[in-house]
């Protein structure tokens, strides 16, 4: 089947799955701008709107399409939109990164604000830092070895 005919088919297949829990007052045909393939304006045949959109998602899932169930005044509109990618997790270290930059850069900008004897405030914070950090102490930490 070309992806003409699919085009063709579709409203027919789709209008027929939402009769079956709508009644249908008007149809309107999206496209990209709009950002669903088909609109429906009217209102659901039962009360029971979780059951209706359970059974029009199950028969709208091998078209990978999903619908949206949402309320205009005293209108009940259904969106057929495409379903949404899969979300992919990312690398783990970019977190780990980004959460010890944040905690240097506070460590930083709170040491600009202490009133200390030494030259340098940020590296006091950042002994600090290490020697809470341990049970065995600032000597045991890697980072803490060359003060």
């Amino acid at each position: 089947m070309s992806e003409s005919e699919i085009q063709t088919a579709a409203p027919f297949d789709v209008t027929a799955l939402v009769k079956e829990i709508f009644n249908i007052q008007s149809v309107t045909a999206g496209g990209q701008q709009q950002r669903y393939h088909w609109r429906y304006v009217g209102h659901l045949k039962s009360d029971d709107s979780e059951a209706a959109y359970d059974q029009l998602a199950a028969a709208l899932k091998p078209q990978g399409w999903i619908p949206l169930f949402r309320e205009s005044g005293n209108d009940q509109i259904i969106l057929i939109v495409d379903q949404p990618p899969e979300q992919r997790i990312g690398p783990v270290w970019v977190n780990i990164l980004l959460f010890a930059l944040t905690v240097l850069s506070v460590m930083f900008t709170g040491a600009q604000f202490v009133d200390t004897q030494m030259t340098d405030p940020f590296q006091l914070s950042l002994i600090g830092f290490c020697s809470s950090s341990g049970r065995a102490g600032p000597s045991r930490l890697g980072c803490c070895r060359s003060w």
